[in-house]
């Protein structure tokens, strides 16, 4: 193909392509919610003018080549906090999505060696997770997924800017820094997913734990960002209205309520998210246990609650419960 042919042939199909860099991001996303991990997920088609400089650097001469080879027209990555979550994110992408190639960037590397880390995924789309309409429009194309941790992220982008095939040698010195700044991310990265694990497996009930439990449902069923700090000050106070014993106890009391309520929860949730007067625990994730304490062990709640935060919160939450609290009153 000539430029003129792929500047024409690309002005009738990029719309295509970013049809399904979009389908791609918003599955992905699903993978994300489905999960109820906190994680990053940014895509983008490539620009034609990127496009030919990749032919030109890839095969020298751009007509001898048709740009609907290259596999990253369309890009996607997840960022992920924990090495666990790129694992759980890469099992579910397979289920997803037809898996063309894989690669774990970090099988290169030798024991000695430090540098970049990331797991690679070329995919299609599955006929039965896409309209059929776009599937017949996209069934052959390729988009590349990058699924990384935040260490590895900030590796690669230092990386690319300053040190990935530089136009001159660079120093040994400059070398030596850069390839120690990766050692001391790998490190990091590996302390953050052990110290993940330790406080994962800690029996300890207390406001961290349970916002850690909390945000996992939030994040599958609630589409709204929320305030940690808030989080743990509210949570400080929740968990003194009932004595649940120990973590254990309240994972099984809270999942069950969770389980059998969701659906209401979240309706009242989406219903309110509109208005403006719409009170900042329903987008928060400790209303999950707002509702179960209203639901069971209102009575203490109203104590702890009226002695720290502001009472007409709960008088309108219970409200849309459907158990008002000025019914509790006056028995």
């Amino acid at each position: 193909m000539t430029l003129s042919e792929i500047r024409s042939d690309w002005a009738r199909n990029k719309e295509k392509y970013e049809k399904f860099q979009e389908h791609v991001h918003k599955d992905l996303e699903l993978i994300i919610k489905k999960l109820g991990i906190q994680a990053r997920v940014i895509s983008r088609t490539k620009e034609i003018d990127s496009i030919i400089k990749k032919l030109y650097k890839k095969y020298q001469r751009a007509e001898y080549s048709d740009y609907t080879n290259l596999k990253d027209i369309v890009g996607a990555r997840i960022i992920c906090r924990f090495k666990s979550d790129t694992l759980r994110v890469t099992d579910e992408i397979r289920k997803r999505f037809s898996e063309v190639n894989y690669e774990d960037k970090s099988n290169i590397l030798k024991y000695d060696q430090v540098g970049y880390k990331s797991l690679h995924f070329d995919i299609k789309v599955r006929r039965e997770n896409t309209p059929a309409d776009l599937y017949s429009l996209v069934k052959e194309f390729v988009c590349e997924i990058q699924v990384r941790t935040l260490c590895e992220d900030t590796w690669a982008e230092i990386y690319h800017d300053i040190g990935y095939k530089p136009l001159h040698e660079l120093p040994n010195e400059i070398n030596r820094q850069l390839y120690c700044l990766a050692g001391l991310l790998e490190v990091a990265d590996d302390c953050f997913s052990n110290l993940n694990n330790q406080i994962i497996i800690s029996p300890i009930l207390d406001e961290d734990s349970t916002l850690r439990f909390l945000e996992i449902p939030f994040i599958q069923n609630v589409d709204r960002t929320f305030d940690r700090e808030l989080s743990g000050y509210n949570l400080k106070i929740l968990l003194t209205a009932h004595n649940f014993g120990d973590f254990s106890n309240f994972q099984k009391e809270i999942s069950n309520f969770i389980d059998i309520k969701k659906n209401d929860i979240v309706e009242i949730i989406n219903r309110k998210k509109q208005d403006l007067d719409c009170s900042p625990y329903l987008s928060q994730p400790e209303i999950f246990l707002i509702f179960y304490l209203i639901e069971n062990y209102l009575h203490s709640l109203n104590v702890v609650w009226s002695s720290n935060l502001n009472r007409e919160d709960l008088e309108e939450l219970c409200l849309l419960w459907g158990k008002p609290l000025v019914d509790f009153d006056s028995e």
